[in-house]
């Protein structure tokens, strides 16, 4: 399987498992108060959404150092996921129009630090990809603590055997 197709994969994946898992959060319990890495399910989906955007911004060869689309965001918790999935759909166009080798092309970027790094591109989406689903996780822990027991099934095997 090339780069590309495995991208396409866990991106597609990415996108299945976050609008399956975001949009069955439901409404009232986005702003609660939590300890962890975010400390609610609102500031946790928005970091999703803000990374998907640092790094489209950066694979199109473009400036960070601007506030994240989450800072200046005034609609509802909805509407915000709304902007994160397109965000994700934005960059599943963009891999789906790159040819093989780019994704063995060296990227390099500053991060919000202004320290200069450089990997290749196939391993930043891996990276992206991880992130995301790690924050995923997160969210279904809180989701948890809040007494949630209907959370839709979000592993990439169960995203295969749904046909993608």
């Amino acid at each position: 399987m090339s780069l590309k197709q495995i991208s396409l994969n866990l991106h597609g994946h990415n996108r299945w498992a976050n609008e399956k898992l975001l949009t069955a959060i439901p409404s009232g319990i986005e702003d609660l108060e939590f300890v962890s890495s975010f400390t609610s399910i609102r500031k946790t989906a928005y970091h999703i959404w803000d990374a998907d955007w640092y790094w489209l911004m950066r694979l199109h060869g473009n400036d960070v150092s601007f506030c994240p689309p989450s800072g200046i965001f005034e609609g509802t918790f909805l509407e915000g996921i709304q902007k994160l999935l397109m965000k994700e759909d934005e960059i599943l166009v963009f891999l789906e129009s790159q040819d093989e080798a780019y994704f063995n092309t060296a990227l390099t970027y500053k991060n919000t630090k202004e320290d200069e790094f450089t990997h290749t591109i196939f391993n930043v989406l891996q990276h992206l990809a991880m992130h995301s689903m790690f924050h995923r996780g997160q969210l279904v822990t809180l989701l948890r603590q809040v007494g949630a027991t209907e959370i839709p099934a979000t592993d990439l095997i169960v995203y295969f055997r749904e046909g993608n």
